[in-house]
């Protein structure tokens, strides 16, 4: 959509937003206050403490500084904090403040435009992989180290509008397969112990990625879902 409005010169950094709050404020207003009302009956007065702070990171798209500051997403105590998910959806939308003013800029470099965008993704995923090392919870939460999972989307969202999608045949079903492959992998492999984001992060990635490609021009594939 950005790239559409970008090339036809009718993008709107207000009406971007404006979409993007209609489509993630009413579930996340619901999400938050159906939490808070089950939580007075669930959880002890430290923990609602927490609760309430959490719920105010919430709607300013900061969860996920929250969190770090707590630390843990998979210790104990994650399983006590109801709206610790909502850390994905504070980065994601830091991406989205920064990203769509980025692509606006990059876009008057039309020959500089892909390698731009892969130095974008290159600096994140190196980022990922040393911060990963020297400390696992800021490689976790912070919206650069996780950037280049969302430019991966961007990717994919670029290849398939300039090539539409693959054409109908048993490459589509290799493809879609390995990906899928890799996703299933990572859910059965990865746990608290795995260092995350990192490299490990690159396996379910890389195979959303290819899924997202070729899943389309499947058969058999797209019948499973």
């Amino acid at each position: 959509i950005l790239i559409e409005d970008i090339e036809n010169k009718r993008f709107s950094i207000v009406n971007f937003y404006e979409r993007r709050a209609r489509r993630i404020l009413p579930a996340l207003y619901v999400v938050t206050i159906t939490t808070a009302i089950a939580s007075t009956l669930i959880l002890y007065p430290e923990q609602l403490k927490s609760l309430a702070k959490s719920l105010i990171s919430a709607p300013i798209f900061s969860a996920n500084f929250y969190f770090w500051s707590e630390r843990g997403y998979f210790g104990e105590s994650s399983e006590l904090k109801p709206l610790i998910h909502l850390w994905s959806l504070a980065v994601e939308e830091q991406f989205y403040i920064v990203f769509p003013v980025f692509l606006l800029l990059i876009s008057k470099f039309k020959k500089a435009f892909y390698f731009l965008l892969s130095l974008m993704f290159l600096v994140s995923i190196a980022s990922s992989y040393f911060v990963t090392q020297i400390h696992f919870d800021t490689a976790f939460y912070f919206p650069v180290t996780r950037a280049w999972e969302l430019l991966a989307g961007s990717f994919a969202a670029l290849l398939l509008q300039h090539n539409k999608s693959l054409s109908f045949g048993i490459m589509a079903e290799i493809i879609a397969s390995l990906g899928l492959s890799l996703v299933i992998f990572s859910y059965l492999n990865f746990d608290s112990s795995t260092p995350f984001p990192g490299v490990h992060a690159f396996i379910p990635v890389f195979g959303t990625f290819l899924f997202i490609i070729a899943s389309s021009s499947t058969r058999y594939i797209r019948g499973l879902f």
